[in-house]
């Protein structure tokens, strides 16, 4: 049985859809906030456009391929990017600590 298949991972798909979901909305509400702080509204436009298409194409070809009864690449789709980005962020974490206490260490 394969890690993509698990029972765990089933039950964690909508939870991780609506984190998903959640971050689009956040995403498009500072769009709407920033807006008027920006004379280059091309450049801002295609900033965006990144920064909601990316996890809109994630949670919509993960759903594609549910509804298409492929558990296990629906699976895949939505979990290694977002196993990636807490894998970054544990990293960076860990980066951050041992540069601290080697910069406060007497």
């Amino acid at each position: 049985m394969s890690i993509f298949s698990s029972n765990f991972l089933n039950k964690m798909y909508w939870p991780v859809v609506g984190c998903y979901v959640l971050l689009i909305m956040l995403f498009i509400i500072m769009y709407y906030s920033q807006i008027n702080d920006w004379s280059n509204k091309t450049y801002y436009n295609t900033m965006y456009i990144k920064r909601i298409f990316f996890p809109l194409a994630i949670v919509l070809a993960s759903l594609f391929a549910k509804y298409q009864l492929n558990l296990k690449l629906a699976n895949m789709i939505l979990f290694i990017p977002m196993s990636l980005a807490i894998g970054f962020f544990v990293l960076s974490f860990l980066v951050m600590l041992i540069i601290s206490y080697f910069l406060t260490s007497k």
